[in-house]
């Protein structure tokens, strides 16, 4: 890859990230409710599925049309649930302890396994790369330095914009959160959660 084709492909991730999406609304409402060392590991394991995608798309194009497309419909339903589940269980939860902390958070590989769930229920980035990378791999002159440098700049790109995104929804969480508003936004991070969720099972319907 030369340098006009690395300086497109952060352009077009970059495109990516600030589009508005499931996978943003779920960012910015764990961060909000639930501080940002869960946005981190949600990002990680967003972060993850996109390293794959890459991976397996600079691989084998075949395999995501054979194995990856079927189970989309499946992929979708889990992770729509899992975030009603998620959303109805933030909604419910009690006022923050600002004395002892933000309250009960997830673990992290369960943060983790959220980023990776939201990302596979989300068409829009195996869409995404299924456009954009045929312009930057010729399956013919790709060597693995070529797919070591593509993982490398998607991974660090899309890790470093999403973190830009939790911090400053860290900053506004400072700024909003407060003993007397904090049941509020649990109720409002729960809402957004679990409408993410309805979303995706909805996508998933109209694809049928």
């Amino acid at each position: 890859m030369d340098i006009s084709q690395i300086l497109t492909l952060i352009l077009l991730l970059i495109i990516l990230v600030v589009t508005p999406g499931p996978g943003m609304v779920t960012i910015l409402a764990t961060v909000v409710a639930r501080g940002l060392p869960s946005g981190i590991a949600l990002i990680s394991g967003i972060t993850f599925i996109h390293i794959n995608y890459v991976i397996i798309i600079s691989v084998s194009f075949a395999l995501v049309l054979d194995y990856i497309l079927p189970l989309m419909p499946l992929i979708q339903m889990i992770g729509g649930c899992y975030l009603i589940f998620l959303g109805y269980k933030q909604y419910k939860g009690k006022r923050f302890d600002f004395k002892q902390g933000n309250g009960k958070k997830l673990p992290f590989m369960q943060q983790f396994y959220l980023g990776v769930l939201s990302s596979l229920s989300n068409p829009k980035i195996i869409v995404f790369y299924f456009s954009v990378l045929p312009n930057f791999i010729d399956l013919n002159l790709f060597s693995w330095r070529d797919g070591l440098v593509m993982v490398s700049i998607v991974g660090i790109n899309i890790w470093v914009q999403l973190s830009m995104v939790c911090i400053t929804a860290g900053y506004l969480r400072k700024k909003i959160l407060t003993p007397d508003n904090s049941h509020i936004i649990n109720h409002i991070a729960g809402v957004i959660l679990a409408l993410v969720g309805c979303y995706l099972i909805g996508q998933m319907i109209i694809s049928l």
